[in-house]
């Protein structure tokens, strides 16, 4: 079979649902300055709406912290963080998100555009992509004849 077949395979595969806590941020919510996240992505997705398309990072936070405290998630699930407005979708569509990448956002509040006409939201972003480092298995054990050749 070939690659292409291994492809067209897969769209047939059930895929896993990945539960996320909440979402950072919120639709609607009033973030204060500071309010950060920033974590693995576990899966990645996208959502559309009247404004058009935007990608969903879901995410393993280390750190979530909404309102100056520690956001309570007792389930453990992963956050999920919509990349939507514009500073957002343009982190997302200028970094090749990757599942198994670090990614990190803080909201820096409300700064008026270059002419001073409108305000928007200020997030800094990071991202991290995975190393292959990551993904190499661990190296094998010299066997203790062989080592005493090499040292």
């Amino acid at each position: 079979m070939s690659n292409i077949d291994d492809l067209l395979n897969k769209l047939d595969e059930q895929q896993p649902i990945i539960e996320s806590t909440g979402y950072f941020p919120a639709e609607g919510a009033q973030h204060a300055v500071g309010d950060v996240v920033a974590g693995k992505i576990v899966a990645l997705g996208s959502n559309s709406t009247q404004y058009g398309t935007y990608q969903i990072a879901t995410v393993d936070a280390k750190i979530c912290q909404i309102s100056g405290a520690e956001a309570p998630n007792p389930e453990g699930k992963p956050w999920a963080l919509h990349l939507m407005g514009t500073v957002r979708q343009n982190f997302a569509d200028s970094n090749e998100l990757q599942v198994g990448g670090d990614i990190a956002m803080r909201y820096d509040g409300k700064v008026k555009n270059k002419d001073g006409s409108r305000e928007y939201d200020s997030w800094a972003c990071a991202y991290f992509a995975p190393s292959a480092v990551d993904s190499l298995p661990a190296a094998p054990e010299v066997p203790a004849g062989l080592q005493s050749m090499l040292d």
